[in-house]
């Protein structure tokens, strides 16, 4: 019998999975196996089904199960990754006007697809140099979706790319994502490729997400004055804030592109001319930008300045359902970003009104999605402080939440209490909490939607964390229907007075 050996090397490792390379002795076939290192499969479950329905440009893929654990199987893609050639030094004006064209295009067939990519980076992008071939890959956090949520929080695999997400990826922008965002990280790409480092860098996290949504990109010619101005503007316009400012298609991009690399390889320099004079909108698209709220939306950013300064602050917004209340109170994502704040928000539902704290709970649920995107360290800090703050009682908040006990481990059952004094210990506990993470450090935004539909027992709870001394650096918004106002007189008293 004929002996086959499959030979197995790793050719990348992050937090996230294990990239091997396998070679089948006798076919001499290359296969790609992703083996991830996450208890959370949906993402690799996510890749193979947007391989599987587009083999003709994405090759052949399937799930196998290999020493207990489960891998996503696929064609070797010769080449090296644009973040190696980076690294090799390959970069500057000649290698962008080789492989920026191309870059677009490839780009440009996957939005064919209806699929945004979401990820992408120059790990992702892989460059055949003898070929010229260029192939994206890695799909985990791809989606057929036109519009997605980014939430207030920066997912676990974002964060290890952030030099390259979009503003409305950082979650703090109150923007639905469509596919502009892989404009804006095309634009990082292509910045690096001719200046040899994205225009964003920080040891901190936060001061890098801040500069996506606040900070001006630099311009090219800092860094090499013989780069055209025309593509420092085409670059310029892809790392638009808003979405709506960028490229409207790929289409667009690709004629000025295209301008440019005819120019270029007639004369070695390419003239001014206006961008965007091809670019029809791919899709059609209602403007997320907030129009006529500027006084409301400074009132709050004022609350939140004096609570990131040591008051506490309780804002109440009243009107009708849709008019735009939660999206107004979003609208403070950015300067809480530049605090270093933390934004938690809940809110009650009129069929969960026999459901006490259900908001708190929501809440609760965000801080520790929050806290488990950060590193081991910060994880261990929170951890630490919190088991110090609240001792044997942190029981109280898995009970709430399960989600914590992968934070703040195993702790024994409490003694039971019921009426008054049960309440009691999970007001002590919860409240010490909030105090706990609103800091100098991390002011917080704690907002609580729908309020008309509170419970006695969570309203009592709102009512002593406002009148509660020892909680600052805190901003409460708290936001209700007047025209569904309750008959209770606690509810009408509280929201009202």
């Amino acid at each position: 019998m004929e002996t086959v050996s499959i030979d197995k090397e790793i050719i990348h490792e992050s937090n996230n999975s294990i990239i091997y390379k396998t070679k089948n002795s006798k076919t001499e076939a290359e296969k790609i196996f992703k083996v991830s290192k996450q208890q959370d499969l949906s993402g690799l479950y996510n890749e193979f089904q947007i391989i599987d329905e587009n083999k003709s440009q994405f090759g052949n893929s399937k799930i196998v199960f290999e020493d207990s654990k489960t891998a996503l199987v696929r064609d070797f893609v010769k080449g090296k990754s644009l973040k190696q050639l980076l690294s090799e030094g390959k970069f500057g004006l000649a290698f962008f006007m080789e492989y920026a064209p191309k870059i677009a295009e490839i780009l440009f067939e996957v939005h064919l697809k209806n699929i945004i990519h979401k990820d992408l980076s120059p790990g992702n992008i892989i460059i055949d140099e003898q070929t010229k071939k260029v192939t994206l890959i890695d799909y985990e956090l791809s989606t057929h979706l036109r519009l997605s949520e980014a939430g207030n929080r920066l997912s676990f695999d974002l964060s290890n790319n952030l030099p390259y997400i979009s503003p409305e990826q950082t979650g703090r922008m109150n923007r639905l994502i469509d596919y502009r965002s892989d404009y804006y990280s095309l634009g990082i790409c292509f910045f690096e490729m001719l200046t040899g480092t994205t225009p964003f860098s920080s040891e901190d996290p936060l001061e890098i997400v801040y500069a996506h949504l606040a900070h001006t990109p630099p311009s090219l010619t800092k860094y090499n004055v013989e780069i055209p101005v025309i593509i420092d503007t085409i670059i310029q316009k892809l790392l638009s804030k808003n979405a709506e400012e960028r490229y409207h298609s790929l289409q667009g991009l690709l004629y000025d592109l295209n301008k440019c690399f005819v120019s270029w390889n007639f004369s070695k320099s390419i003239p001014d001319f206006v961008v965007g004079t091809s670019d029809i909108p791919a899709q059609l698209h209602v403007s997320q930008v907030m129009v006529g709220r500027e006084n409301e939306l400074q009132t709050l950013v004022d609350c939140f300045e004096k609570s990131a300064n040591g008051e506490k602050v309780v804002l109440k917004v009243s009107g009708y359902s849709g008019i735009g209340k939660t999206m107004l109170i979003q609208e403070a994502s950015k300067p809480l970003t530049q605090r270093n704040g933390i934004f938690l928000s809940g809110k009650f539902d009129s069929l969960q009104r026999n459901t006490p704290y259900s908001a708190f709970s929501q809440a609760l649920d965000l801080l520790a999605d929050l806290i488990m995107s950060e590193s081991e360290e910060t994880v261990a800090k929170w951890k630490s402080e919190i088991a110090d703050s609240l001792g044997d009682l942190a029981k109280i908040i898995i009970e709430l939440n399960p989600k914590w006990e992968k934070i703040l481990g195993n702790y024994e059952a409490l003694p039971s209490l019921s009426g008054k004094e049960l309440q009691n210990r999970l007001h002590f506990v919860l409240g010490n909490l909030i105090k706990l993470i609103a800091s100098a450090q991390h002011p917080l935004i704690l907002f609580i939607d729908d309020c008309q539909w509170a419970d006695d027992a969570s309203l009592d709870f709102l009512n002593k964390l406002i009148v509660n001394n020892d909680i600052n650096y805190c901003l409460f918004v708290l936001a209700y229907r007047q025209n569904e106002l309750s008959t209770s007189p606690l509810l009408v008293h509280f929201l009202t007075h």
